[in-house]
């Protein structure tokens, strides 16, 4: 980085409007960036006009065409105009190759404004992260020489080709990275290799997890010599996020990076703390570890409740991360990220907090008035009435598209609440809600993403409702990966319908659990070991096997109990009463009891009168018919209500 420093036509024109502006070129400057503001105020409100924000920005850039045709500027200060109009240009217009053009060329001849087609549908080439990035835009702070103008236009240009000619944006991205590299220039290594962590986890063709995780472990290595610790840190929270999305597989990785982001202090950047905190729950939500979720939860509620200065939140979620200058006494250069306003950040907090309390929802039904919460939230942002921030068209669409698929998340999330504890009426409305806020979502690499999981909701409300058949026909869908998390479950689900008195196949039933045996027996996730255990132990002909049944059980009984999921507990209960105490009438009647216990923490309706019936046949096997006799009549009362919602599956 040389020692000269070259204007920043934004700061001029801003810091000029304030008083009378001698220059007429910095006019021109302030009203383009006024007219941008305006434009950007609409852009995410749901009384959007799209003529009114198209005629806001066309008058944007005639101001930086006449800035840059009619006045002689210096050659800096030009370089740097002509950045910020190929920057305009690429994020609100489709006019990609005048934009290409303007970094190779410079602006000598300038498109008509007539000509320009102005971006009016969500963008699907923009990083996106599920709980927590929407993208990476890298700014120019501090020195602003040729030097850094070179490269802040090889970073936009790399952007532009990535969404017309991807390999060759990588094939840049790489002689960008290594030129850094030789120069020793940190700022712009660390820009490009986020840069190339970004593009490589974008939902598309060019997507390639692995180079994303390389890219961020070489910046991380580059700033723990140099001793960038919020760059160190960063770096390793994206590889974890990276990492957790590939599920089970990929949690031993992700909890190594997040041990060495753990290692840097982040009290004064709250936006990496929150993250840090986030990542680590959701690494033990995907492990099972049901109890250590709750606590972590407990301490990011009392962090976002206490002394966060939210007031220096920005609006649009930016937050910077400073770098060592090159020189002992240099500036501190800043890397500047956008990542989760106030209300996204809240919202999303909601929706985990929901999520991890799902399994004891029947009892009080915290998760649901978390998830509840959570979506109030959601639609206030939606409406734009609680978002003040400032963004382009494109930057609002991914904006509105990331929180459609949190609230649908969200609902997925709901209804499971109420399948748990029998609310069938409750999950249905649910469902069509859920469906109507599938199809909102424009973008077709979202949808394919959630489509999964709202495929496997729709097959368990058609279970849970007596609609076996279709569920069964549901669940197919979800076999093509049986090693997945989803694809077992839909492989347990089958072979219980399989088995079960209108169906009664019983090979089909064990070649169905067989067929993920391997997989689910000695899944990573507790919890997927333990239903595994369950659907076999309820495959097993009574009295066959016993000592297997007990071992089954036994360590099923163990993962329910420690992660406190009553429904499960409740149905490994009850088959340890028919499969292992059923002799003993004394045993079955102490068992059958607190089965029933559970099953009433549990919240579901069916396993209650089930447990109650178990219960009333051990007290008259135990000569106590009197009390055997209440728990018959409570147990037809909640038949009766199972039978009225099993009635509601023909039209799901």
């Amino acid at each position: 980085m040389g020692d000269r420093s070259a204007p920043d036509p934004s700061t001029s024109a801003s810091s000029s409007s304030s008083s009378t502006i001698t220059e007429p070129h910095l006019l021109f400057l302030a009203l383009a960036d006024s007219y941008l503001n305006t434009a950007h105020s609409t852009g995410i409100k749901e009384s959007f006009d799209p003529e009114l924000y198209q005629t806001l920005v066309a008058a944007a850039l005639r101001c930086f065409e006449a800035a840059l045709s009619e006045f002689k500027l210096q050659p800096k200060f030009e370089a740097a105009l002509r950045l910020r109009y190929a920057s305009v240009l690429e994020e609100e217009t489709e006019n990609v190759t005048d934009a290409e053009e303007i970094l190779h060329k410079g602006v000598r001849k300038h498109p008509s404004i007539d000509t320009f087609h102005f971006e009016s549908s969500p963008g699907s080439d923009r990083l996106r992260l599920t709980c927590l990035f929407l993208g990476t835009q890298i700014l120019i702070a501090g020195k602003n020489n040729f030097q850094d103008l070179k490269f802040a236009m090889q970073h936009l240009l790399v952007r532009i080709m990535f969404r017309m000619k991807p390999k060759a944006a990588f094939i840049l991205l790489s002689q960008q990275i290594k030129e850094t590299e030789v120069l020793s220039i940190a700022y712009w290594t660390y820009s490009f290799r986020f840069l190339l962590s970004s593009l490589r986890t974008l939902r598309t063709d060019e997507q390639d997890d692995n180079a994303a995780v390389s890219s961020l472990r070489s910046a991380a290595e580059l700033a723990k010599r140099r001793e960038d610790h919020h760059v160190y840190a960063l770096a390793n929270l994206m590889e974890a996020s990276i990492l957790l999305g590939q599920g089970i597989s990929g949690v031993d990785g992700a909890k190594k990076a997040l041990s060495k982001s753990q290692s840097v202090i982040l009290q004064d950047a709250p936006q990496l703390a929150f993250l840090f905190q986030m990542l680590d729950i959701v690494s033990a939500t995907i492990q099972g570890s049901m109890a250590e979720t709750d606590t972590k939860m407990k301490v990011l509620q009392e962090n976002l409740d206490g002394n966060v200065p939210w007031k220096q939140w920005p609006a649009d979620g930016t937050f910077v991360v400073p770098v060592k200058p090159v020189y002992d006494r240099g500036r501190v250069e800043e890397l500047r990220f956008k990542w989760l306003p106030k209300a996204d950040l809240w919202s999303l907090v909601w929706f985990l907090s929901g999520s991890i309390r799902a399994h004891s929802n029947g009892f009080d039904k915290k998760a649901e008035a978390c998830l509840v919460r959570g979506q109030e939230m959601i639609d206030g942002l939606l409406s734009g009435n609680a978002d003040p921030g400032l963004y382009s068209v494109e930057t609002a669409a991914a904006r509105v598209t990331w929180r459609r698929l949190l609230k649908l998340s969200t609902t997925l999330q709901l209804i499971y609440c109420y399948a748990g504890r029998s609310a069938w009426e409750e999950a249905i409305t649910a469902l069509r809600q859920a469906e109507t806020q599938f199809a909102n979502i424009a973008d077709e690499s979202e949808q394919r993403f959630i489509k999964p999981w709202l495929t496997y909701t729709t097959a368990i409300v058609r279970q849970g409702t007596g609609n076996l058949s279709r569920a069964l026909a549901t669940y197919q869908g979800l076999l093509v990966d049986r090693t997945s998390e989803l694809g077992i479950l839909a492989a347990l689900n089958s072979a219980l319908i399989l088995s079960g008195p209108r169906t009664r196949n019983f090979r089909q039933a064990q070649n169905m659990l067989a067929g993920v045996a391997d997989f689910a027996s000695t899944h990573r996730n507790p919890l997927i070991q333990g239903a595994y255990n369950v659907v076999t132990v309820s495959l097993e002909n009574k009295g066959e096997n016993l000592n297997v049944v007990r071992s089954l059980l036994s360590t099923s009984n163990r993962i329910f109990r420690q992660s406190g999921v009553h429904h499960m507990l409740t149905i490994t209960l009850a088959l340890v009463c028919a499969k292992v105490f059923n002799p003993d009438p004394v045993h079955h009647a102490n068992m059958s009891r607190a089965t029933l216990d559970c099953a009433v923490k549990s919240g579901d309706r069916l396993w209650q009168a089930t447990t109650r019936s178990m219960l009333a046949d051990a007290l008259v096997r135990a000569n106590r018919e009197s009390e055997a006799k209440n728990f018959r009549t409570a147990s037809e009362q909640d038949r009766s209500a199972v039978e009225q919602y099993l009635n509601l599956g023909s039209n799901v």
